[in-house]
Order: C-alpha cells, then sequence, then structure tokens
C-alpha cells in the first residue's frame, strides 16, 4: 500500500488525502452554547466548520466558524462556496445563535 492510501478487507484501496486543521479558538465555545439551546451539532470541517440541526423549527444549517471577520487568502474556494451559499460566518456565541434565529440570553 502506497502512502496516502487506506485499505479494508474486500475493498479497494482509496486515496485518502486531506488537510487536517486546527478548529478556530472560538469553536468550542460556540459548540457548547448551539448544544444548550437545543441544538444537535456535528463539527464536519469540510467544506465548512458546522452542521446544525435546530429540532425546534426542523431546519438544518451550515455555519463557519471564524476567529475575525478577515478573509484567508489560503481559504479562497471555501469562501467563495460560504459567500455563494450564504452560509453564515460567526466570531461568537451570540452570532451564532442569532445565525440560526434563536435570541442569545444573558
Amino acid at each position: 500500500m502506497e502512502n496516502g492510501e487506506v485499505q479494508s478487507a474486500g475493498a479497494l484501496a482509496m486515496s485518502f488525502h486531506r488537510k487536517m486543521t486546527r478548529p478556530d479558538g472560538n469553536q468550542a465555545e460556540i459548540v457548547e452554547t448551539l448544544r444548550k439551546a437545543g441544538n444537535y451539532v456535528w463539527i464536519i470541517g469540510q467544506p465548512v466548520d458546522l452542521l446544525i440541526y435546530t429540532p425546534s423549527i426542523n431546519r438544518w444549517t451550515t455555519m463557519e466558524v471564524k476567529k475575525t471577520k478577515r478573509k484567508r487568502k489560503d481559504q479562497a474556494i471555501q469562501e467563495a462556496l460560504v459567500d455563494l451559499l450564504k452560509i453564515p460566518r460567526v466570531i461568537t456565541p451570540e452570532e451564532a445563535l442569532l445565525a440560526i434565529g434563536m435570541t442569545p440570553t444573558t
């Protein structure tokens, strides 16, 4: 088996090249806040950071977590997708709740 290939019993080899990146430092707090508000949250990483299901309104949402509103040049394809599909970019837990139509509580 060559570098970058994964093989399981009875399966054909497949390429498994994927750039692993560190999540933004604020992601854990955002995920915790969304879950405490009654949402199901999956950290998917690609093409965006989060997949969220809000059972109270039966809606799925994707979300991109950022440290700042500044766009990174090395993520141009991802940024184009986020812009095209109007996927919310959030920095704070409050922004995340607002992005899925929930009101932050204090």
